[in-house]
């Protein structure tokens, strides 16, 4: 894409989220909620590749 076409396409997305931000965080709270293993996996894998590359 062209340096023009990102920033449109940058601009869409924020005024979408702003738009929307309430339906938004609703959904990730309900996706959350049902799938607290998955997040807990997610967060677990996280910290550890954080605290590898703090390592070092």
């Amino acid at each position: 894409m062209t340096a023009e076409a990102l920033e449109a396409r940058r601009e869409y997305q924020r005024a979408y989220r702003d738009r929307n931000r309430d339906r938004i965080n609703s959904k990730r709270r309900d996706w959350n909620a049902r799938n607290q293993d998955r997040l807990r996996e997610y967060q677990r894998r996280y910290w550890e590749k954080a605290a590898k590359a703090s390592e070092g």
